[in-house]
């Protein structure tokens, strides 16, 4: 049997990568998600039977992205005892149809039906507590006021973690989503807390006599920005990452030193088309700001 999913985590294991997502029906403009009977959507992992502790081989994962289509060939339920959602397959490819991050659409993979993750609120569990409940080793959790840090308790280097809350528990787990570790290093993503986050997590292979918890992906959601298309009065959705191709600062806080340039260069007689080009913002982000200090009248 032929299976699709959307891929909602690609992490690190066991020297290769962890892959796994929601399970499809269908999917064009709009996307339809397989669900279990309680409602919760229906989680896939594919499994190599070559590799150690069934990791994807890093040169197959690396062609697989978050919100990406992803099928499998020949799909085939792992043995008792292995984690519920594994699964073996014959070949898997990327489709290559992705979805942007919208909080519209990642909403619908989020699971509210658990009390707790994974059977407690520590930061592991025990394979017998596992073989006994488990009906479950994944699932996306939308979090608010989290925080990611670097642990640098054991080593010299930060460990990258994310801490938040779930239902009145506090948990922190590892971070195990190489691309957002990467850009934690790079820099490009900021260390701290944050509004929102979507973390897929996972439970990982038995390691010292525990099944760990993990933060496998991590998704910092994309603003949907709403505009009334005028020729045919209907609304159109954008993402700040979308206008930023134009103008690389479209959304961004201001700051008091940026908004006293501005006010300045206008009193200057710069052109709206001139601090466009100068603070890297769209026309609407300049005449609002120019509104909220007085330079012209709302």
């Amino acid at each position: 049997m032929d299976t699709f999913f959307l891929c909602l985590a690609n992490s690190y294991k066991h020297g290769g990568r962890c892959i796994a997502g929601v399970e499809l029906s269908e999917w064009k403009d709009s996307i339809k998600i397989i669900c279990h009977s309680n409602g919760a959507p229906k989680w896939i992992r594919p499994i190599s039977r070559d590799t150690d502790a069934g990791a994807i081989p890093n040169e197959v994962a690396i062609t697989i992205g978050v919100m990406d289509v992803v099928m499998l060939l020949d799909v085939e339920k792992c043995p008792a005892g292995a984690q519920c959602e594994n699964v073996y397959f014959s070949k898997i490819i990327n489709i290559g149809k992705s979805f942007d991050k919208y909080p519209s659409l990642l909403d619908g993979f989020v699971d509210n039906n658990q009390k707790q993750i994974f059977y407690n609120h520590g930061k592991a569990v025990k394979p017998d507590i596992y073989n006994l409940r488990g009906d479950h080793s994944i699932l996306l959790i939308k979090t608010e006021n989290s925080e990611v840090y670097g642990d640098t308790t054991y080593t010299d280097y930060p460990r990258f973690r994310v801490k938040f809350f779930y239902k009145g528990d506090c948990y922190d787990f590892p971070i195990t989503d190489p691309y957002y570790i990467q850009g934690l290093r790079e820099k490009k993503i900021e260390l701290g807390s944050k509004d929102t986050l979507y973390i897929t997590c996972s439970l990982g292979v038995v390691h010292e006599g525990w099944h760990p918890k993990l933060a496998a992906c991590i998704i910092e959601p994309i603003e949907e920005i709403h505009t009334i298309d005028k020729s045919n009065k209907q609304e159109k959705a954008y993402s700040v990452e979308e206008i930023r191709k134009t103008h690389n600062l479209a959304y961004a806080k201001w700051t008091l030193e940026a908004d006293s340039e501005l006010g300045l260069l206008y009193e200057q007689g710069w052109s709206i088309e001139q601090l466009m080009e100068h603070f890297g913002r769209n026309e609407g982000g300049i005449r609002s700001r120019l509104k909220k200090i007085g330079k012209i009248p709302f």
